[in-house]
């Protein structure tokens, strides 16, 4: 993608009053990357992707039924260094606030760098200790190696003219 493009994405979506852009980068059609910028000043979060299972690719393609639209309910786990508590901030702040009675949970779970992320549904089976949970796509590893104050098409234009200058 030209930086041309993503400086016009991000305007467009600052125009549209949109809250957050995700950019997913891949290369020969695997996923390998993912950038997320908050609007309209950032921060802007830079995270290597690895171990990516759609849902396309889960086996039990009837279990997994259709993608809920509810709001999930969000579990963060082991983001307790000042880096991990502003990548869990930035991550929780994709999500809008949930209903109480929303059966869809997406999982952030940090472990040696990499940040695990699992989307389940829940249902009640027979008592109200008896749940059963569901996976339903998709699943990846983060690993966070940028984090940057500004948007993502002005740290490319920081770059670039870092290049320029040498």
């Amino acid at each position: 993608m030209k930086r041309v493009v993503i400086s016009e994405i991000i305007e467009t979506c600052r125009a549209h009053d949109f809250t957050d852009v995700v950019l997913v980068h891949e290369h020969r059609g695997v996923p390998d990357g993912i950038i997320i910028s908050h609007l309209p000043f950032g921060p802007t979060v830079y995270f290597g992707l690895l171990n990516v299972v759609t849902r396309h690719d889960i086996k039990d393609e009837k279990a997994i039924g259709k993608m809920s639209e509810a709001y999930p309910h969000l579990t963060l786990n082991n983001f307790s260094t000042k880096l991990g508590e502003r990548t869990a901030n930035i991550l929780k702040h994709l999500f809008p606030v949930p209903k109480p009675d929303t059966k869809r949970i997406i999982t952030f779970a940090n472990q040696s760098d990499y940040i695990s992320f699992r989307h389940h549904v829940y249902e009640k089976r027979g008592g109200p200790k008896s749940i059963e949970l569901k996976e339903v796509g998709p699943r990846f590893e983060l690993r966070l190696y940028q984090v940057t104050g500004c948007l993502v098409h002005f740290s490319l234009i920081k770059k670039k003219k870092k290049k320029e200058d040498v």
